[in-house]
């Protein structure tokens, strides 16, 4: 059976209820808890003729969470580090890692944006070549993820985590521009943040592998009967009493192994420590509940709409051709598409008119970065490097 998606780095959150929610929901129906002599062992709700609800329909009542079963704990002899600085947002500790001692002052400002499940130690094969190539190079974990607190209160969504690298990038840029790179919805997250911040706080863009939402089932566009499938699961399989099962169920190392192999055309690339770096956060307090609000969250914005008012913006897509996940030429939002895309609504701002290439990487799967990091970091750095960071940006006195 198939890990969800944030059990695996990057991927987007659809990943999980697409491929991995069916058959969980016919494993629930096969435990002895839930199966009764004589019947079916697909679901009842699933083999009913089912009344779609509206779209705006309330979540039913569902009992109460029991306790999950007790992990194993964490492998700290293989485990990457986690934690570097702490940044306090909106009342959030944020983890983030700095650029290296000796960083010049005035070296251009570039923040990585990581995937669904992943956090800052995933960029570990391309910041020492993004420094050496003159950046200041920052990574950051979203809320919910990494190091960062996981606040079950918290609306997750990828406006959320765009206000967040907003204000981040001027908490942290001295009112200079940044370059922003990102990897699935981290990169959906970089075309949100520049869209809210505009020219005066973005150089450039780098997107790999852009996820097409947060989830990407949007409800307004589905039939009537994929719309009431689509409500069962995010309301009854992912509810309040089967969610932390299905949680639980899968934040195993064994999952998280499975879902790397089938996204990593470099199965050496699967370590250990990678295993125990997308398992970890998996442990935190909060963890599960925000698993569940992501998977269950709105899609937000799309790339095309977001390219669409990003004329004025220098983008760089690299792809990896051999992603199931995101493909190149399928979906929603194909990879093929950006450039098309690229200022479709709003070609130029400020008087500028950016650029776009899209890069296709044979060989590569979903996390070019850390699947093929040579192949990457040999298109980010000349990138970066030639992106017009040079207007300062006025800051109020």
């Amino acid at each position: 059976m198939a890990a969800p998606a944030f059990l695996a780095p990057g991927c987007p959150a659809s990943f999980a209820t697409e491929r991995a929610l069916i058959p969980y929901a016919r494993s629930l129906c096969d435990s002895p808890t839930s199966r009764r002599r004589g019947s079916s062992s697909f679901p009842v709700a699933l083999r009913m003729t089912v009344v779609p609800p509206p779209l705006n329909a309330p979540p039913p009542p569902t009992p109460l969470t029991s306790p999950l079963p007790t992990p194993p704990p964490v492998n700290d002899n293989i485990l990457p580090r986690r934690v570097y600085s702490t940044w306090e947002w909106r009342g959030y500790n944020i983890n983030y890692r700095p650029p290296d001692e000796g960083t010049l002052p005035d070296a251009p400002l570039v923040l990585l944006i990581h995937g669904f499940g992943a956090s800052v130690f995933h960029w570990a094969k391309n910041i020492p070549a993004l420094a050496a190539g003159g950046s200041a190079v920052y990574a950051v974990d979203l809320l919910g993820f990494g190091a960062s607190v996981k606040a079950p209160e918290a609306p997750y969504s990828i406006e959320l985590w765009a206000e967040l690298v907003t204000d981040f990038m001027a908490a942290h840029g001295g009112g200079r521009k940044w370059a922003l790179v990102g990897n699935s919805i981290g990169s959906l997250v970089a075309l949100a943040a520049a869209d809210m911040a505009g020219p005066s706080a973005i150089a450039g863009l780098v997107l790999l592998n852009c996820a097409g939402g947060m989830t990407s089932f949007r409800p307004s566009e589905m039939g009537a009967l994929p719309r009431a499938g689509l409500w069962f699961f995010s309301n009854v399989v992912l509810g309040a009493f089967w969610g932390p099962r299905f949680f639980a169920r899968f934040r195993t190392r064994k999952n998280i192994r499975s879902a790397l192999e089938q996204v990593y055309v470099n199965q050496a690339e699967v370590t250990d420590a990678l295993v125990e770096g997308l398992y970890a956060p998996s442990l935190d307090d909060g963890a599960c509940a925000v698993f569940l609000s992501i998977l269950t969250g709105d899609a937000g914005p799309t790339p095309r709409a977001l390219l669409g008012r990003l004329g004025w913006a220098d983008v760089l897509v690299l792809w990896g051709r051999e992603d199931p996940w995101t493909p190149l030429r399928g979906g929603a939002s194909p990879g093929v598409q950006f450039e098309e895309w690229h200022g479709a609504e709003v070609a130029e701002l400020a008087g500028r008119r950016g650029t776009i290439g899209l890069t296709v990487l044979d060989g590569v799967g979903h996390c070019p970065h850390d699947d093929a990091p040579e192949q990457v970091n040999a298109a980010l750095v000349p990138f970066l490097r030639g992106l017009p960071y040079s207007d300062v940006r006025a800051t109020s006195s």
